[in-house]
């Protein structure tokens, strides 16, 4: 369901049981393109979506850009030009989707 049509059956939803006496404005918002990632679930759902992630490490290489080929309980397989990374939850700082937008359509890669 697409979020205007979201937003505008709870407006009436709202309206209809008249619960907030003022006028008020409802908005929405979208974790957007970079969306970061935190949980498990949030990984294996967005397996075959691009991905940057940056590691707790001290030495060596910190950022992991690539394609999230799987994900379990333990951590994330990221396949980038460079050979397939194996990086645990524990190890990670930080992880967003990589967002791309296609300007014809104006919507983002991994929602087509």
């Amino acid at each position: 369901m697409p979020a205007t049509e979201l937003v505008e059956r709870l407006e009436r939803a709202l309206d209809a049981e008249e619960e907030i006496p003022e006028p008020y404005v409802l908005e929405v918002s979208s974790p957007g393109v970079d969306r970061p990632l935190r949980k498990p679930r949030e990984f294996e759902r967005f397996i075959g979506e691009t991905a940057t992630v940056k590691t707790r490490t001290h030495s060596g290489r910190a950022t992991y850009t690539g394609r999230i080929a799987r994900a379990d309980t333990a951590g994330i397989v990221l396949e980038s030009e460079d050979g397939e990374h194996v990086i645990a939850y524990d190890d990670m700082a930080k992880a967003r989707l990589k967002g791309a937008i296609d300007f014809g359509t104006g919507r983002s890669a991994q929602n087509q």
